[in-house]
């Protein structure tokens, strides 16, 4: 009996001091959260503009420089300016391509569009009409029937009762009341218009809401094969991209046969490049921009210019450029003109100027968070509180950074946005601190 007094006592000891231990370890982080300070420091230190600018890429040194020009299926010249053997400067015509069928093609692109654009505003008309339905009240549950009034036999009804009801129906014919219209249009018993309930009207509006979607994209498809199908017209004549000799040229009225080039020029020196450029910097990247050629072997420097772009992306080019492994990369070339100290099948770093960074925020990926409302960082407010600031970035072709295009400033003071404590209205500092808890 001792011993379980004893064993009772001590349960008491040890549950009391537990108790005591868990209140004292809330009470720290109670009072830890609510003296924290949550470190902010200003997005300029965080900036890495590097990550979209001075791009390094690799490439090599392919062939001597010279211009293959092939016709694609449905093509056809129209008119030639030069024969083999000629000389050509940059710039010169080499010949201009039948437009009949381009405009053809300019003529039922801009149909298309016309078709895109006339039932997107049919269906936009069609949702608007969806949103001003004003929705019907849930009809209510019918009772269920009550069987003992259905069970009841029907009363007895003598013969001679019947036949008198009878005789009276046929030489007494009820004439039936006319309706009163006035009122029934009223309430509605002869309206043709359909009534929707909320749910209804709901899943009416989203499901316009999904086809409006829809035609939209289908018209910034046809309005970009339309773009294209003009660019082709305003191109129909082809120039030279350097200066060289008319190696091989074919006739007017030739077309694409057996997949060899219609022109083909050779530099008179100088050589040709080539590279990969990230589907980031597609859209910044033009014919006849400048690069920077840096020879791995003899570690020349000269500058190139891009004569050439693919539209579309290569294989297996993912060993060409540092950036983002994940993305796709379009092949370019370039002419070299001043190519000493270059050497034809060497590897070469190239490097193009991008974009003016002045004032571009770039920072890793980690500073912003996503929800349901979009991108957004947690920034001081001026008055030493966190608040959300929300943002809208762009990708880059390195992974861990983002290019901030609109919401953060070089001057804001940003925290990370994760851990606890980390919410609006919680104290700032920029001082550092390093806590066990």
């Amino acid at each position: 009996m001792k011993n379980k007094k004893k064993m009772k006592k001590l349960f008491i000891i040890i549950g009391a001091s537990i108790l005591a231990v868990i209140i004292i370890v809330i009470g720290i982080i109670l009072l830890r959260n609510n003296n924290t300070s949550i470190f902010v420091q200003t997005v300029e230190d965080l900036n890495n503009t590097w990550a979209i600018s001075d791009q390094t890429y690799s490439g090599m040194i392919v062939e001597s420089t010279q211009q293959r020009i092939f016709l694609e299926p449905g093509q056809s010249v129209n008119k030639v300016f030069v024969k083999e053997g000629d000389k050509v400067n940059k710039g010169d015509k080499l010949f201009k391509y039948d437009t009949e069928l381009l405009e053809l093609d300019v003529e039922e692109k801009q149909l298309s569009v016309d078709i895109c654009k006339n039932s997107l505003t049919l269906a936009e008309n069609k949702l608007e009409e969806y949103k001003e339905i004003v929705p019907v009240a849930e009809a209510p549950t019918q009772a269920e029937p009550d069987t003992a009034l259905d069970s009841e036999e029907p009363e007895d009804i003598s013969p001679e009762e019947d036949d008198n009801e009878s005789n009276n129906n046929e030489t007494q014919p009820i004439e039936p009341e006319e309706p009163d219209s006035d009122e029934n249009e009223e309430e509605g018993e002869y309206s043709d218009e359909p009534t929707y309930t909320a749910a209804e009207k709901s899943k009416l509006v989203r499901d316009q809401e999904l086809e409006v979607k829809k035609l939209e994209n289908a018209l910034g498809l046809a309005e970009n094969s339309l773009d294209a199908a003009k660019k082709a017209l305003e191109d129909a004549t082809v120039y030279a991209n350097m200066n060289g000799i008319v190696k091989s040229i074919g006739k007017a009225n030739d077309s694409a046969s057996d997949g060899s080039a219609f022109c083909e020029l050779i530099g008179n020196n100088g050589v040709t490049l080539e590279g990969y450029l990230t589907e980031f910097d597609l859209d910044t990247t033009n014919i006849g921009d400048k690069l920077t050629v840096t020879s791995w072997m003899s570690g020349s420097e000269s500058e190139a210019e891009i004569t050439a772009i693919d539209d579309y992306p290569a294989e297996n080019a993912y060993g060409y450029s540092n950036g983002n492994q994940n993305t796709s990369y379009y092949k370019f070339t370039a002419f070299i003109e001043n190519a000493d100290g270059f050497e034809i099948g060497e590897d070469v770093e190239i490097k193009k100027q991008t974009e003016n960074t002045q004032g571009l925020v770039v920072i890793e990926n980690i500073y912003i968070r996503t929800d349901n409302d979009g991108s957004y960082a947690m920034i001081d407010d001026g008055s030493g509180r966190l608040t959300r600031t929300d943002v809208t970035v762009e990708k880059t072709s390195d992974p861990q950074y983002v290019k901030v295009t609109s919401g953060l400033s070089l001057s804001d003071q940003i925290a990370f946005p994760y851990g606890d404590g980390v919410k609006e209205g919680a104290k700032t500092t920029t001082e550092y601190h390093y806590s066990l808890f």
